[in-house]
């Protein structure tokens, strides 16, 4: 009986229960996973461009946010690993630019949106996911 209560739901245009929306909810922590690294990656490049520091001098510096220990795992990261984070580009904080003001904004809808069933989102998720593969 629950099945064809759902089927109706999903005929007439009305959101099925979360439980019969796994893929929703594995799109939705895709979303809470990016959020993070996004505030958390980004945000340390961005904060470098904009006080005009090369993103090594952020290491010695006291931040706001994230803790101090994320900066530190982040900058350990970084320099054994993805140079590409410690020297931050000029064509990589066009990138960031693009995370920030558009992605990031767009998680944040799609992380409340996908489990309330909000149908209209899930084309726009896969479009702007793929923009994360890059």
């Amino acid at each position: 009986m629950a099945k064809k209560n759902a089927a109706a739901a999903a005929a007439q245009g009305e959101a099925l229960p979360i439980s019969a929306r796994t893929v929703d909810l594995l799109i939705s922590f895709y979303y809470i996973v990016f959020l993070f690294t996004v505030t958390f990656t980004d945000l340390h490049n961005f904060t470098a461009s904009v006080l005009g520091v090369e993103v090594k001098d952020l290491e010695h510096m006291e931040l706001a946010y994230p803790p101090k220990f994320l900066t530190d795992l982040y900058f350990k990261w970084a320099r054994s690993v993805d140079p590409l984070l410690y020297e931050n580009p000029m064509w990589w904080q066009s990138i960031e630019w693009v995370n920030l003001l558009f992605l990031m904004p767009f998680s944040v809808v799609a992380i409340v949106g996908f489990p309330l069933g909000w149908n209209g989102l899930r084309n726009w998720g896969i479009i702007s996911s793929a923009f994360t593969f890059y």
